[in-house]
């Protein structure tokens, strides 16, 4: 779904200069591992921002929602490792740039994840 707005338009870090949206820029900005009484468990923590860049306020809004649904979905593979739960921890919407590493003037909403993987 999530495909369906953005095609191959989602980037690490920041997005190419005169990227028009709508776009997404993925950021971690921390994560560790899981421990308990035992040691380490063996479950790793990625703490993940995404900005979701629309034309309109709205429009950057409708992406998050896509976005953060397809966030509650179930296990899945990602690369030598299995996704366990990803869980949104905060969002925002209506926030214009320029700010951050984005400076592009377009409307944003943000969405904060933790994402626990193995």
């Amino acid at each position: 779904a999530v495909t369906a707005i953005v095609g191959t338009a989602v980037f690490s870090g920041k997005a190419p200069q005169k990227t028009t949206p709508p776009y997404c820029v993925v950021e971690q900005t921390g994560g560790a591992p899981e421990q308990h009484a035992g040691g380490v468990s063996g479950l790793k923590r990625a703490d993940v921002e995404i900005r979701c860049h629309g034309k309109t306020e709205d429009r950057a809004g409708d992406l998050l929602d896509v976005i953060s649904a397809a966030l509650a979905a179930k296990q899945v593979a990602m690369g030598g490792s299995t996704v366990r739960a990803c869980l949104v921890i905060d969002e925002r919407r209506n926030s214009t740039p320029p700010n951050a590493a984005d400076q592009t003037g377009y409307p944003m909403a943000v969405v904060t994840t933790e994402v626990w993987y193995s």
